[in-house]
């Protein structure tokens, strides 16, 4: 069972975490399997900075009492771990690099926020019901929200001009992930 995902589009290679703590790396066909890094207890919503070489994710401890942003390379050196925050908080990470900012969902607070790579100035983006999924389009200077109370929202990155892109709440269903493709302008 995977806990995150991420696809590296330049090496058509697919990159997940699993319950036992590790993140691993294979051909899109499934071929060519290798673990890139282990022991790091839980590693949720993988987020691949393929101009830096680097995966970034939510690192859970085993007993799950805490859940900081981290890091490692691509070939699985240099984890680095920035901004501790409580573990119900968030699920979901979206990375602007060139700005050097995290993106994430508050569960417990209705809230997305980000904050900088520092773990400095923090900031509260937007308030909705249950957020489920962030994601970011840097290009666009768009950010995408999904709900578990059945919401897309698209905003500015600094939270301003929302907009409701899809609204299932009448129909009790949950937006639970969402992907980009920036290129040619789709949300699945």
């Amino acid at each position: 069972d995977s806990l995150g995902l991420a696809f590296d589009p330049v090496d058509d290679k697919l990159y997940w975490s699993d319950f036992d703590g590790t993140i691993n790396r294979s051909d899109i066909d499934g071929s060519n399997h290798e673990v890139v890094v282990d022991d790091l207890g839980l590693a949720l919503s993988l987020h691949l900075d393929r101009a830096n070489g680097k995966l970034y994710f939510i690192q859970g401890s085993n007993d799950n009492s805490s859940m900081v942003i981290a890091s490692v390379n691509i070939d699985g050196t240099g984890h680095e771990q920035f901004c501790e925050v409580p573990s119900s908080e968030f699920n979901s990470l979206a990375v602007d690099s060139a700005a050097q900012k995290f993106y994430y969902n508050k569960l417990d607070e209705n809230v997305v926020s980000r904050i900088n790579f520092d773990c400095s100035d923090e900031e509260d983006l937007i308030t909705l019901e249950y957020p489920s999924t962030v994601r970011l389009d840097t290009g666009s200077n768009r950010l995408f929200v999904a709900t578990f109370s059945g919401l897309l929202v698209g905003s500015d990155l600094d939270g301003s001009n929302q907009e409701i892109l899809i609204d299932k709440s009448l129909d009790s269903n949950m937006l639970i992930g969402i992907a980009l493709d920036v290129d040619d302008q789709y949300i699945y």
